[in-house]
Protein backbone atom coordinates (compact mmCIF):
# COMPACT_ATOMS: atom_id res chain seq x y z
CA UNK A 1 0.00 0.00 0.00
CA UNK A 2 1.08 3.18 -0.87
CA UNK A 3 0.77 6.61 0.93
CA UNK A 4 -0.47 9.31 -1.60
CA UNK A 5 -0.48 13.10 -0.82
CA UNK A 6 -1.69 15.87 -2.75
CA UNK A 7 0.10 19.00 -1.89
CA UNK A 8 -0.19 22.55 -4.04
CA UNK A 9 1.92 25.06 -1.71
CA UNK A 10 4.41 22.90 0.70
CA UNK A 11 4.22 26.26 2.86
CA UNK A 12 0.27 25.16 3.74
CA UNK A 13 1.67 22.29 5.62
CA UNK A 14 3.38 24.78 7.75
CA UNK A 15 1.98 26.27 10.96
CA UNK A 16 1.34 30.05 10.72
CA UNK A 17 4.17 32.48 11.64
CA UNK A 18 4.27 33.70 14.78
CA UNK A 19 1.92 30.73 15.89
CA UNK A 20 2.64 28.67 19.22
CA UNK A 21 2.20 25.84 16.21
CA UNK A 22 5.08 27.40 14.67
CA UNK A 23 8.04 27.29 17.77
CA UNK A 24 7.13 23.62 18.48
CA UNK A 25 7.37 23.07 14.74
CA UNK A 26 10.79 24.38 14.79
CA UNK A 27 11.97 22.81 17.86
CA UNK A 28 11.06 19.60 16.09
CA UNK A 29 12.77 20.28 12.90
CA UNK A 30 15.85 21.27 14.43
CA UNK A 31 16.17 18.89 17.09
CA UNK A 32 15.43 15.68 14.97
CA UNK A 33 17.59 12.82 13.91
CA UNK A 34 16.06 12.42 10.42
CA UNK A 35 16.52 14.96 7.78
CA UNK A 36 13.82 15.98 5.53
CA UNK A 37 14.49 17.35 1.48
CA UNK A 38 11.80 17.87 -0.63
CA UNK A 39 13.31 17.47 -4.54
CA UNK A 40 11.65 18.68 -7.73
CA UNK A 41 12.08 16.30 -10.66
CA UNK A 42 15.56 16.86 -11.42
CA UNK A 43 16.94 16.69 -7.98
CA UNK A 44 16.87 20.57 -7.15
CA UNK A 45 16.43 20.69 -3.72
CA UNK A 46 13.41 23.25 -2.99
CA UNK A 47 13.14 22.63 1.09
CA UNK A 48 15.96 21.17 3.61
CA UNK A 49 14.79 21.00 7.18
CA UNK A 50 16.55 22.96 9.84
CA UNK A 51 17.80 18.94 11.35
CA UNK A 52 20.25 19.02 8.32
CA UNK A 53 22.56 21.14 10.98
CA UNK A 54 22.48 18.43 13.48
CA UNK A 55 23.31 15.57 11.08
CA UNK A 56 25.28 16.93 8.23
CA UNK A 57 27.24 20.00 9.96
CA UNK A 58 25.57 22.62 7.48
CA UNK A 59 23.01 25.07 7.64
CA UNK A 60 19.75 24.03 5.78
CA UNK A 61 19.76 27.20 3.56
CA UNK A 62 23.20 26.02 2.22
CA UNK A 63 20.35 23.21 0.24
CA UNK A 64 18.42 25.07 -1.18
CA UNK A 65 18.63 25.54 -4.80
CA UNK A 66 21.18 23.05 -5.68
CA UNK A 67 21.20 19.31 -6.82
CA UNK A 68 20.83 16.82 -4.33
CA UNK A 69 24.11 15.35 -5.94
CA UNK A 70 26.31 17.91 -5.27
CA UNK A 71 25.79 16.18 -1.87
CA UNK A 72 25.79 12.74 -2.79
CA UNK A 73 28.58 10.17 -3.03
CA UNK A 74 29.45 10.09 -6.45
CA UNK A 75 29.40 6.77 -6.91
CA UNK A 76 26.20 6.62 -5.27
CA UNK A 77 23.95 8.69 -7.80
CA UNK A 78 23.22 6.12 -10.34
CA UNK A 79 21.74 4.17 -7.41
CA UNK A 80 19.72 7.45 -6.51
CA UNK A 81 18.49 8.21 -10.22
CA UNK A 82 17.87 4.11 -10.29
CA UNK A 83 15.41 4.24 -7.05
CA UNK A 84 13.73 7.36 -8.34
CA UNK A 85 12.95 5.83 -11.57
CA UNK A 86 11.23 3.13 -9.53
CA UNK A 87 9.41 5.18 -7.77
CA UNK A 88 7.92 7.20 -10.54
CA UNK A 89 7.26 3.88 -12.02
CA UNK A 90 5.25 2.24 -9.14
CA UNK A 91 4.39 5.40 -7.85
CA UNK A 92 5.37 4.07 -4.06
CA UNK A 93 7.94 5.06 -1.76
CA UNK A 94 11.22 3.34 -2.15
CA UNK A 95 14.44 2.71 0.23
CA UNK A 96 18.20 3.04 -0.14
CA UNK A 97 21.67 3.47 1.19
CA UNK A 98 23.36 6.44 0.40
CA UNK A 99 26.49 8.80 1.24
CA UNK A 100 26.44 12.22 1.65
CA UNK A 101 28.80 14.73 2.62
CA UNK A 102 29.25 15.96 5.76
CA UNK A 103 30.69 19.98 6.59
CA UNK A 104 34.38 18.52 6.91
CA UNK A 105 33.98 16.72 3.36
CA UNK A 106 34.02 13.34 4.97
CA UNK A 107 30.71 10.98 3.84
CA UNK A 108 28.30 9.53 6.44
CA UNK A 109 26.22 6.93 5.52
CA UNK A 110 22.56 7.50 5.69
CA UNK A 111 19.46 5.50 5.23
CA UNK A 112 17.01 7.39 2.80
CA UNK A 113 13.36 7.24 1.84
CA UNK A 114 12.29 8.62 -1.21
CA UNK A 115 8.09 9.29 -1.78
CA UNK A 116 6.33 11.10 -4.33
CA UNK A 117 4.67 13.89 -3.83
CA UNK A 118 1.69 14.78 -6.57
CA UNK A 119 -0.03 17.56 -8.06
CA UNK A 120 -3.45 18.28 -8.35
CA UNK A 121 -3.70 16.47 -11.90
CA UNK A 122 -2.26 13.18 -10.28
CA UNK A 123 1.13 13.42 -11.97
CA UNK A 124 4.18 13.13 -9.58
CA UNK A 125 5.57 16.73 -8.86
CA UNK A 126 8.01 16.74 -6.38
CA UNK A 127 10.14 13.80 -4.04
CA UNK A 128 10.31 14.03 -0.29
CA UNK A 129 13.75 12.31 0.55
CA UNK A 130 13.58 12.05 4.25
CA UNK A 131 17.14 10.40 5.61
CA UNK A 132 18.94 9.10 8.86
CA UNK A 133 22.43 8.33 9.66
CA UNK A 134 22.69 4.69 9.63
CA UNK A 135 23.26 3.27 13.30
CA UNK A 136 20.67 6.14 14.82
CA UNK A 137 17.92 4.61 15.80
Amino acid sequence: MANILIVDDVASLMPNKGSSELAEWSQVTENSRVTIKLLDLKGTILFASPSHRRTYGQESNTYIRNSVFDFMYSEDIAKFIYATEIMMAKKESVSLQLRMRYRTHRWIRVETVCSPIYDPEGKIGNIVMTSRKIGVK
